[in-house]
């Protein structure tokens, strides 16, 4: 499916806010493409909890 828009995400901090964020995000925009750069760690499993339509950058490059 063609979206006409999509999103990426610069994360530092704060999961839960990130997923609530996407959560939303995916619910008004129909499961648009979203990409996160999360500066912070996150665990495979916090990433597999994501939805289906949300994908990380594999290295990100640390931030301030």
């Amino acid at each position: 499916m063609s979206h006409p828009i999509g999103f990426v995400l610069l994360t530092h901090t704060k999961t839960h806010q990130i997923r609530c964020l996407v959560k939303r995000m995916t619910e008004m925009f129909d499961a648009p493409p979203i990409v996160c750069h999360h500066a912070g760690s996150l665990s495979l499993s916090d990433v597999e909890s994501f939805p289906p339509n949300v994908s990380f950058v594999n290295s990100p490059v640390k931030t301030e």
